[in-house]
């Protein structure tokens, strides 16, 4: 699933996707804080990115999930980052981190 961010801006993307998994209402945005009032409370997980930096956070019974960054840290953070998501009866967030590429082993 992909949404359209700002790094190019890429009209044939959707700007938000919203759906479900399973039972779990899914919001999928680049940036969080450019969203109307309100828009996260309609999920149960909303997936963001825009800050480049790792968050996996409850507020008000959302569950707020930003992968950071595998390639280029910025705004203050240092770590590279992805997430696998598996979304069952709980949902399960795992904080994968990704080496530099000079740490990756040559093959």
């Amino acid at each position: 699933v992909v949404v359209n961010g700002n790094a190019p801006d890429d009209p044939r993307y959707p700007r938000t996707m919203e759906g479900r998994i399973g039972r779990w209402r899914v919001g999928m945005v680049h940036a969080l804080d450019r969203q109307p009032a309100g828009w996260a409370g309609r999920f149960d997980v909303v997936i963001h990115a825009h800050s480049h930096r790792w968050r996996d956070e409850v507020v008000d019974r959302i569950r707020f999930i930003n992968p950071g960054t595998a390639t280029r840290p910025q705004f203050g953070g240092t770590e590279r980052t992805m997430a696998r998501l598996t979304f069952g009866e709980r949902l399960v967030v795992e904080k994968l981190m990704v080496p530099r590429f000079a740490e990756v082993p040559a093959i």
